[in-house]
């Protein structure tokens, strides 16, 4: 059955909108989750205990590297042993990135050696996983190492190339003291070739640098700066600096620096002639590398001696100390070593006469330098196989680098494509925000103007109800009261004009009179009754609607009061009992029903009235024809109070009219 209320309900809009809000609240949810797992990801705790394991291996294997790199000058043998016991545990690890640091020492090691062939294929192997691995400060390394290894088989070209790209990465690491190194090292080159306007301006650079970090290595940069200050003719300020590296490196305990140091004074001092404070110098050399073991350092102390010697004309001690560096060179089975032992020998008999051993010397001398240039052509033919390397490095990097391009292409679209659904879905919600708003505003001017039609339909009810109220009031006392009264001033009149009636007559007259006064009373009685019904105040409402119902003679009745225990509000009884009054004079009138059922029903917050009859009904849709002027005041009047009146009609099925009245709070 369809409801029928007089108050608009604006609901529709409400309902509807959440429908189109939420799938773009999901949308926008699953945007977000989207991005969020893109830019965050959960560590995993297996992954996160793995770390920790290398970790402490890491750990472990710097601690070998530390003892390794102590024994460089003191011990180099067991450094070495050191360092090839690790690369050998490490082999098939995964660990290529811990091996990296005992390739380049085992590269220094062999460099130290002048086993340049050992010393080349190690740095090789440490540039090789260095590349791997993308270890930049590794890579400097071996490069600045390599650079070392061209330096000392004469190769400077090299060498320049190397000690600029170990320069160069130092820069992008920011790894200052290797960098001030490196140039020292790139100094050193340019002083063998006698560029000596360069080579200053490197060592300047590189002791500037030492000397504001207070690191040991300015003692080896002020050796080359005396050795610089030699070639420019500058004895003093050469002397200056060889007792500048010597105080520095005593400072620093630095024992090895302190022996090439006092090796290269030797060499000063040859020079300008001082043999004695030359032998002095190659003395002191000689005690602290036979002391700290630095067994390369003790040989050629060794032939400084001789040879000093030997520039004296003393070929014995000559000869002494030339057999003794024999005995270090067998231990190092250095070829270069080699070569200058067997040439000192060859010049120490050419001086004794002896032509036959100079010349055999000498021949052993030549054959080892040969071997000492093959060793420096295999290098050279590293030094390619390192430069194909860089270049298949360097492609790999620029296919490295269009692939990451291409996925920063994709992220960037990816993200773009995040950021324009982003801002789509917030235009759309904006667009949606105002267009709902818009639709509110309508809404709310809509029923803004319906209240007002609505107030204004139930002033203007009231208004008419108030206008029929009156004329019916007017029309009982003219047709009813005014007769009535008319009648009995007539009959008065008669009375007192006609003095010679008939006392039968009079008599008549005084008792219509009478009994027109009665019925006056009676008609007084019944407008009053209707204007306010005398049982509401003075047998409440229950008992009042029961004496309404009671008078119906029309229809059967069913009346059914529940909850109402006390009085109501005088203003509610009144409504409520003239709502059911109207409501059955409307059946009475209409309905052409047998039976009508009527609910009262009272519960905490409001009352609730329904009327039901079995009658004709009629179509709702012709509401406005079928109701009458008593329903619409009804309608009205229940309104006023903010209650509710509703008709629900279907024809051949009968009516029912639902009343809800809202109680006050107290």
């Amino acid at each position: 059955m369809t409801a029928y209320t007089f108050k608009p309900v604006n609901w529709y809009w409400r309902k509807h909108s959440k429908k189109l809000l939420y799938p773009a609240l999901i949308v926008l949810g699953l945007l977000i989750y989207f991005a969020m797992t893109i830019l965050f990801e959960k560590e995993d705790p297996t992954a996160v205990a793995e770390q920790k394991a290398i970790e402490e291996k890491a750990n472990k294997n710097q601690q070998y590297l530390e003892k390794a790199i102590s024994l460089v000058h003191s011990n180099p043998d067991s450094s070495k042993i050191i360092s090839q016991e690790r690369i050998r545990a490490l082999q098939g690890s995964g660990r290529k990135r811990e091996m990296i640091p005992f390739y380049n020492l085992l590269g220094v090691l062999y460099t130290y050696q002048s086993e340049y062939n050992q010393a080349i294929q190690n740095l090789h192997r440490a540039l090789e996983l260095s590349y791997e691995e993308k270890e930049l400060i590794y890579t400097a390394h071996a490069y600045q190492n390599i650079g070392l290894v061209n330096y000392f088989i004469n190769k400077y070209r090299d060498a320049v190339d190397y000690f600029l790209m170990a320069i160069d990465l130092y820069e992008q690491t920011n790894n200052r003291a290797s960098l001030l190194t490196a140039k020292n090292n790139l100094g050193a080159v340019y002083l063998e070739i006698d560029d000596l306007e360069k080579a200053n301006a490197y060592f300047q650079e590189a002791y500037k640098g030492f000397e504001e970090m207070n690191h040991e290595r300015i003692s080896s940069v002020a050796n080359h700066k005396a050795k610089l200050f030699l070639k420019m003719n500058k004895p003093d300020s050469a002397f200056f600096y060889f007792k500048k590296s010597i105080e520095i490196a005593r400072e620093f305990d630095n024992n090895y620096g302190l022996t090439i140091v006092y090796y290269d004074m030797g060499n000063y001092f040859v020079e300008t002639g001082d043999f004695p404070t030359a032998i002095l110098n190659y003395q002191k050399s000689d005690s602290l590398a036979q002391r700290f073991g630095f067994t390369l350092q003790n040989c050629y102390a060794l032939l400084g001696l001789s040879n000093t010697f030997l520039a004296q004309g003393n070929t014995e001690h000559a000869l002494y100390y030339a057999n003794l560096a024999s005995e270090f060179a067998e231990k190092l089975q250095n070829e270069k070593v080699f070569y200058r032992v067997n040439e000192t020998f060859s010049r120490i008999f050419e001086q004794l006469g002896n032509i036959e051993e100079a010349f055999r010397y000498l021949n052993y001398a030549k054959k080892n330098k040969s071997i000492f240039t093959d060793q420096a052509e295999i290098s050279q033919v590293y030094n390619v196989e390192i430069d194909l390397l860089t270049r298949q490095v360097e492609l790999k990097e620029l296919e490295m680098e269009r692939k990451e391009l291409l996925l920063s292409k994709r992220k960037n679209t990816m993200y773009l494509i995040l950021v324009t659904s982003l801002s789509l879905l917030i235009i759309l919600s904006l667009l949606y925000y105002f267009y709902i708003n818009k639709v509110k505003q309508a809404q709310r001017e809509k029923l803004h103007q319906n209240k007002i039609r609505h107030s204004f339909e139930k002033n203007r009810a009231v208004m008419e109800a108030e206008i029929n109220e009156r004329k019916r009031l007017g029309s009982d006392l003219h047709d009813g009261i005014g007769t009535l009264l008319s009648l009995t001033k007539l009959n008065m009149t008669n009375i007192l004009d006609k003095y010679d009636l008939q006392k039968e007559k009079r008599n008549t007259l005084l008792v219509n009179s009478v009994n027109n006064i009665d019925e006056v009373i009676n008609e007084v009685k019944n407008i009053s009754n209707n204007m306010t019904p005398i049982a509401l105040s003075e047998k409440g409402f229950n008992e009042a609607i029961k004496e309404l119902v009671g008078k119906i003679t029309q229809f059967k009745v069913n009346l059914s009061i529940n909850g109402l225990n006390g009085p109501l509000k005088p203003y509610l009884e009144h409504a409520l009992y003239r709502t059911i009054q109207e409501a059955l004079n409307n059946i009475a009138k209409h309905a052409q029903c047998s039976e009508v059922n009527i609910q009262v029903i009272r519960t905490r917050d409001e009352i609730n009235i329904m009327i039901e009859d079995d009658g004709q009904g009629f179509n709702m849709n012709a509401l406005d024809n079928h109701k009458g002027m008593g329903l619409k005041n009804a309608s009205s009047r229940i309104e006023s109070l903010n209650g509710e009146f509703l008709i629900d009609s279907i024809p051949g099925k009968g009516t029912f009219i639902t009343v809800i009245m809202p109680l006050p709070n107290n």
